[in-house]
């Protein structure tokens, strides 16, 4: 009957999830042996090994899948427990073996694989399998009252070295061998199972004296019925026991850091190879990348990778770098100083100097000249120090000094006013001016002087000056009409030569403005009247004026240095003007006849210097390349007689001039051809350029982590102030970035948007004369895909940026792609 069974069960088991369950049913303990002795069954009759047990390759290669007894003292232990007592009537045990030779001339078979109980007699279950040399028969033992024969052994014997499935059922008074999934024998059952509470042992069994396995087993299975065969050979073609269960892990190694010798470029150095631990045994790394331990290590980081392999595959890796520093500055070597002399006329110097020498132990310097170096390079007069900067390709400076000493070739020859004041420089695009301070016109304001002098003759008339009006005390109005000759002659009068004798005019009653000009008062005697004086003659004195006014009056130049005697007036050309006291009414004298003599076209006043800005010398800020340049351009005062002013080199008040010098010359010219000239030069001097060091590679700051920067543009700007806008490219996926610009982080922790959710806006400075970056450190993935943002680049800045922007096409507008470790770059440049 239970034949039949066997033969109809198969096509109603056939499935695997029926026999995933089946397989589990009646399941007293599973030891897999993959690197330890736990029970894989619910029951947890977990095992502990004594004397020489350990783990061993299995049949499918893992490295730890299996157990390996050494047939002297070695087995595992597991505890008594209700449910390996369980078994009583019905069993099954199975398991994968691999027997080896005890001793090398070994030819019989003893597979002492378990035993529920330690003594011969006190045996519950076991499983002894033994042939003896030269017999066709072997012996199988199940308890301490039962031992069978295998008739059929030669039909499937086992060698030593090979993996064979073994399984032993009983049921119902029958006992069936299995080997390999297949019916070895069978035998009639009359012995028992007597439960009792004594340890299972596994590889060692007491059966006529104390027996030890020799070699590997595998999924160990104990039920507590009996299995159907064709369970049994579907237990055989399981190929759950290939899941890898081996562990292996590489020790982190730290990061060495070496400061190369003085003197040197190379520095070897020997490293330990980093640890491994395996769930079996130890495997020494193997160097995928890198140089060998005990190389010449330059200047540099040298990263070094290591990888360590499971006989079963399982691989796994580390690596660390080795950062060699040079912290040895170059040597440089300046020229002597320099002695030159400038031109006649003008206050610097154009000199070229000669090449500081810079040596290295590891690389060919880079030089720097502060002021920067330059043909025919201007310098101004004086003592000007030359410092030489030599930077190696690892960042360190060595400096020397000389000095360049610039003389006028003409001794009497003054500096100009020096203008260094930043102020003076405005941005080159997108920014308004910023007019300089440099003077204008000359140091007064342009003075206004009435075409034709009223001049009011008595008996004593003191020195006239063009600007003024005489007019004489109230006590003396009554004489006035008598005593006013046809033509008044003032004598020993002098005069500017610019001033040509006016013709005498009917006294203007009108108060006169005299611009700039303090008045004095004479009271005791009549004293000299110049610019921005009046005599009046006192009211004791009117008697002697009508004795001593001449018939004629003769009008002398006076000279505009000559210091006045009683008075001590002191000129001033600043922002007074002065009213004149209300004149006395009278009758104006009759106007005298004129001649050809008498009648002048349009006064000159060819005293009147004609004034430009001083000589204005500039010094430039860092990076600067010029400046927007304002000044007040030369003017003539009314009335003196020029009409027209030319410009006859340089540009008009706002230009924007570079480095040099920069003449600037006007002139004035009247109608009848006379002319009057005046000009100022500005130099524009240069600073120092900032130094120009490579781009990093990695994010240099402690709070952002150490990501490495991918550059993935370059982009070329005009203007060297831009506005740079930031937003999300894609969608809204929660893109956290942080913006690092030249080092600082000007953008921290941000999620960005896209730009109809709002945007990053930022004001950013290139360095004109050096290399500039910006990166974009990805903090996460977001939920799509890569960390993806927009720049868009605008040239200049904007006051109210939603406004002002909306109304510009960017210049330039760039993708940048980043993750966690590797930061997205833009190399920038300005020109």
């Amino acid at each position: 009957m239970r034949w039949c069974l066997w033969a109809i069960l198969p096509v109603f088991l056939s499935n695997s999830f029926l026999f995933a369950q089946s397989n589990q049913t009646g399941l007293v303990a599973h030891y897999k042996f993959d690197n330890n002795f736990d029970d894989y069954s619910p029951n947890k009759n977990h095992g502990n090994k004594s004397g020489e047990v350990e783990s061993a390759v299995d049949r499918f290669g893992n490295l730890c899948g299996a157990v390996y007894i050494n047939g002297t003292k070695g087995f595992v232990s597991v505890p008594s427990s209700p449910s390996l007592k369980s078994v009583t009537s019905s069993l099954t045990i199975c398991f994968w073996v691999k027997p080896e030779k005890a001793a090398p001339n070994q030819t019989d078979l003893s597979l002492p694989i378990l035993t529920k109980g330690t003594s011969a007699n006190e045996s519950q279950y076991r499983f002894y399998q033994s042939r003896l040399f030269g017999e066709p028969v072997s012996k199988i033992s199940l308890s301490s009252s039962y031992t069978a024969d295998n008739n059929k052994y030669n039909n499937h014997p086992i060698d030593f070295g090979n993996w064979y499935f073994m399984a032993v059922v009983v049921d119902d008074g029958w006992a069936y061998g299995y080997v390999n999934g297949k019916l070895a024998w069978q035998s009639l059952f009359k012995g028992s199972f007597i439960a009792n509470d004594l340890s299972l042992v596994i590889g060692r069994v007491n059966a006529g004296g104390m027996k030890y396995f020799t070699g590997c087993l595998d999924d160990l299975r104990i039920y507590n019925r009996a299995m159907y065969a064709n369970e049994v050979s579907q237990l055989y073609s399981d190929q759950s026991g290939r899941q890898v269960y081996e562990k292996i892990t590489i020790l982190p190694v730290k990061d060495v850091e070496i400061t190369l010798p003085a003197g040197e470029c190379t520095v070897p150095y020997n490293y330990a190879f980093p640890e491994v631990e395996a769930t079996c045994g130890t495997y020494k790394a193997v160097l995928t990348e890198g140089l060998p331990s005990g190389s010449s290590f330059p200047v540099g980081s040298h990263k070094l990778s290591f990888e360590a392999t499971t006989t079963g595959g399982i691989k796994t890796a580390t690596s660390f770098t080795i950062t060699v520093k040079d912290a040895e500055p170059p040597v440089v070597t300046c020229p002597q100083n320099m002695t030159v002399k400038t031109l006649p006329g003008r206050h610097a110097a154009k000199v070229e100097l000669p090449n500081a020498i810079a040596t290295d132990n590891c690389s060919s310097p880079q030089l720097t000249y502060k002021p920067v170096m330059g043909k025919n390079r201007l310098y101004p007069v004086g003592k000007t120090e030359v410092a030489v900067l030599a930077t190696d390709a690892s960042g360190n400076v060595g400096q020397c000094k000389f000095y360049v000493t610039v003389e006028y070739a003409n001794k009497n020859e003054t500096a100009p006013k020096s203008i260094t004041s930043p102020t003076l420089m405005v941005p080159e695009k997108n920014e308004q001016p910023i007019t300089t301070n440099a003077p204008s016109v000359a140091d007064v304001n342009p003075v206004r002087v009435p075409a034709q002098p009223t001049l009011i003759a008595k008996e004593t008339i003191a020195t006239i000056v063009t600007t003024l009006s005489m007019y004489q005390p109230s006590k003396a109005d009554a004489e006035i009409k008598k005593n006013v000759p046809e033509k008044t002659e003032v004598k020993n009068v002098t005069t500017p030569s610019a001033i040509t004798t006016p013709a005498i005019a009917p006294p203007d009653l009108s108060p006169v403005r005299v611009p700039h000009q303090p008045i004095s008062v004479a009271k005791d005697t009549t004293s000299n009247i110049t610019t921005g004086a009046l005599a009046f003659t006192p009211e004791k004195a009117d008697a002697e004026i009508k004795k001593n006014v001449p018939e004629k009056t003769e009008i002398n130049q006076v000279s505009p240095t000559e210091k006045i005697p009683s008075a001590d007036i002191k000129l001033q050309a600043e922002k007074l003007f002065i009213e004149m006291p209300e004149p006395v009414k009278a009758t104006p004298a009759p106007e005298p006849a004129k001649t050809k003599t008498d009648v002048v076209d349009k006064p000159i006043n060819t005293s009147l210097k004609f004034y430009c800005p001083t000589d204005t010398f500039i010094t430039l800020p860092d990076g600067r390349r010029g400046i927007t340049f304002k000044y007040e351009e030369p003017t003539l005062a009314k009335f003196s007689g020029f009409d027209t002013i030319i410009q006859t080199a340089g540009s008009k008040s706002g230009c924007f001039l570079t480095l040099g010098e920069h003449p600037f010359s006007f002139v004035a010219k009247t109608n009848n051809g006379v002319e009057q000239k005046c000009g100022f030069l500005v130099t524009i001097y240069a600073d120092e350029a900032p130094l120009v060091f490579d781009l990093p590679q990695k994010v240099e700051n402690s709070q952002l982590g150490n990501d490495s920067i991918n550059y993935q543009h370059n982009a070329d700007f005009g203007s060297c102030l831009l506005t740079a806008v930031i937003y999300d490219d894609g969608e809204d996926d929660n893109d956290m970035v942080s913006i690092i610009f030249n080092g600082q982080v000007i953008l921290d922790h941000v999620v960005i948007k896209t730009k109809q959710k709002g945007v990053y806006t930022k004001v950013i400075s290139l360095n004109p004369s050096g290399k500039n970056y910006l990166a974009a450190k990805a903090w996460n993935t977001g939920n799509v895909g890569l960390n993806t943002l927009r720049i868009d680049f605008y040239e200049g800045t904007f006051e109210n940026e939603k406004q002002d922007i909306k109304t510009q096409k960017p210049i330039l507008s760039k993708v940048l792609h980043s993750k966690p470790g590797v930061a997205g770059g833009i190399k920038l440049s300005c020109r």
